[in-house]
């Protein structure tokens, strides 16, 4: 393992949470949103760290093999940056669903309602084999809430939004666009779609990794974030994940 990338990325980590931190303390003052600003930051960060021939932007992800197909609006998508981009409207970017890499929505604070929206958005994506998705929280994720808002998303009909069943049922079909990660800044989590291993089942599912590095030093949420992003993306760097608790697992389904 190379340690100085590990080192590399905890800098990117700590530099992008300093500028978060003035960012908050200048819109404290002012009492604009950290929402446009936040995904600026983001975006500042993946272009120190995807390689050259990829780039990052905010727009629409488009096929068109098919006649007017349109993803949702997209916070950061990470694609080749020699082919990707179909049309430009100002910083809005429509690009080619064929040159992208990633797609990572970001978010000041979450709901249960935004986030069945964000779920249903990636579903539509992976429907075109964009499933290398990501949730960015600047604000609060439990898991208790994220837990209860995962089984509740599948208990609704997505074509009429009643309840159709008291119990929730998660399956293989839905690991390809569940999103791979979900960091929440402000409480320093950060789950990822892994297998879990409970006392009588193998099940996938999301869990929160107690991770350090070969020097043992502690990695953060963040740091973790930027690194199942470029592993994504096929960006070699690997970190140690043989330490974690079942306690912080949110098993979905049996493998």
């Amino acid at each position: 393992m190379d340690t100085s990338k590990e080192n590399q990325y905890r800098e990117y980590a700590l530099n992008l949470v300093q500028k978060i931190k003035e960012a908050r303390y200048y819109l404290n003052i002012h009492k604009p949103s950290l929402g446009a600003y936040g995904e600026f930051l983001l975006i500042e960060t993946f272009l120190q760290i995807i390689p050259d021939n990829l780039t990052a932007s905010q727009g629409f992800v488009v096929d068109y093999n098919v006649k007017k197909w349109t993803s949702h609006q997209c916070d950061i998508i990470i694609h080749h940056k020699d082919c990707g981009i179909v049309q430009s409207f100002g910083n809005v970017k429509l690009i080619d669903v064929k040159s992208v890499c990633a797609v990572i929505e970001v978010k000041c604070s979450i709901t249960e309602k935004t986030f069945h929206t964000t779920l249903k958005a990636f579903e539509r994506l992976a429907s075109k084999g964009v499933v290398n998705t990501f949730i960015f929280i600047y604000g609060r994720l439990t898991k208790r809430s994220l837990s209860s808002w995962l089984f509740s998303y599948n208990e609704i009909s997505s074509d009429t939004n009643t309840m159709i069943s008291k119990t929730s049922k998660f399956d293989w079909p839905d690991e390809k666009w569940l999103p791979k990660g979900i960091a929440s800044l402000h409480n320093n989590n950060f789950y990822s779609l892994s297998h879990i291993q409970t006392a009588n089942n193998d099940c996938i599912g999301y869990l929160s990794y107690n991770i350090h590095d070969n020097e043992d030093k502690a990695i953060s949420s963040l740091q973790e974030f930027l690194n199942i992003v470029s592993q994504s993306i096929s960006i070699d760097w690997e970190i140690n994940t043989e330490s974690y608790s079942l306690k912080n697992g949110i098993p979905l389904f049996q493998m």
